[in-house]
């Protein structure tokens, strides 16, 4: 996803306390050179990505966050942000939270 103009990867699990390789399967979108928007405007296109160094992983707990492979402020099955404290205001937190990353 792209945020305050900078790309995001973004992985979905169900339990990511359960994934016990997390770490190294989110390093597989954050060390990389470029990878090939599959929907949206840029549908198709190259997008240079060696400044990635985050990722976004989604589960039916919440938002954690990773950086070189590594849990930021969060671990196994404590997200940063939980999903049932998700509100509009709080949306709003995480986007400057992420924009602030890039």
């Amino acid at each position: 996803m792209k945020v305050g103009g900078a790309w995001i990867p973004v992985e979905a699990k169900l339990n990511a306390g359960t994934e016990h390789k997390l770490p190294a399967q989110v390093s597989k979108y954050t060390q990389i050179d470029h990878f090939i928007a599959r929907k949206g405007a840029t549908s198709g296109r190259r997008i240079e990505a060696a400044h990635l160094r985050h990722c976004l992983v989604v589960d039916q707990l919440g938002l954690y966050l990773f950086k070189d492979g590594a849990y930021v402020d969060c671990d196994s099955g404590r997200p940063i942000w939980r999903r049932d404290e998700l509100s509009k205001g709080r949306i709003a937190e995480i986007r400057s939270y992420l924009r602030a990353l890039s």
